[in-house]
């Protein structure tokens, strides 16, 4: 996030009762989030890299808790439920 960025969003944090600091430490925190956000949605996250890695140097494919391979078929309909 640039110097730039900070001033632009400071505004949004102006009704807070902390510190420029931690004002300034707050919007970064924010950014970061939505960056991370914006990097799964894209398949760009580092978590999701290291996966699809590992998952195609070992020729294996695992089922991973938090992160379901787009080639998996999604069963579900928008009706409420699966069909």
């Amino acid at each position: 996030m640039s110097r730039h960025d900070l001033d632009k969003y400071m505004p949004l944090v102006d009704a807070f009762d902390i510190s420029d600091d931690h004002k300034r430490e707050l919007l970064k925190s924010v950014w970061r989030i939505a960056q991370n956000f914006v990097d799964r949605a894209y398949g760009i996250d580092s978590t999701q890299i290291s996966v699809e890695n590992r998952d195609a140097d070992s020729g294996k494919n695992y089922l991973d808790s938090v992160y379901l391979k787009p080639s998996q078929e999604n069963n579900n309909n928008l009706q409420g439920g699966p069909t």
